[in-house]
């Protein structure tokens, strides 16, 4: 099993948008970060899911520091790939990557304004479900 394996199940997870299918679909995001290296082609795009996974579960400061750090890691990647080509941004998910990073500062101004998107010290593997699970209780 390699790392796009778990990818695919945890975007076709976090389709079905119910509460046990999100937590499944961020462990799956998550084996995916451990399997990769933060230089493969790979990684924005796993870093990307999640960040629509901490999204989905309400944690807006993590998935914009998440995000933030998948925009940076195209440059990574392009620098350290073997394959060239004009459209590599954009093949790497750059667009996806910018319009969540737009559409999270739209909606949620305040937080990020005071987000640190340039820290290196976050784990972006942990989850907080405690927001999540507080919306189903009540």
């Amino acid at each position: 099993m390699d790392w796009t394996f778990h990818i695919q199940q945890g975007q076709h997870l976090l389709g079905k948008k119910n509460t046990e299918s999100i937590k499944k679909a961020l462990e799956h995001f998550r084996k995916a970060n451990e399997m990769i290296e933060e230089e493969d082609i790979g990684k924005p795009k796993i870093l990307y899911f999640l960040t629509l996974g901490n999204f989905a579960i309400g944690q807006i400061e993590q998935s914009y520091k998440i995000a933030h750090k998948a925009k940076r890691s195209i440059d990574i990647a392009i620098e350290n790939s073997l394959i060239t080509m004009d459209n590599m941004r954009h093949f790497l998910g750059e667009d996806d990557i910018d319009a969540l990073i737009n559409h999270i500062e739209d909606r949620y101004s305040q937080i990020v304004q005071l987000t640190d998107t340039e820290e290196e010290e976050f784990n972006e593997n942990e989850f907080d479900f405690l927001l999540l699970y507080n919306l189903i209780i009540r």
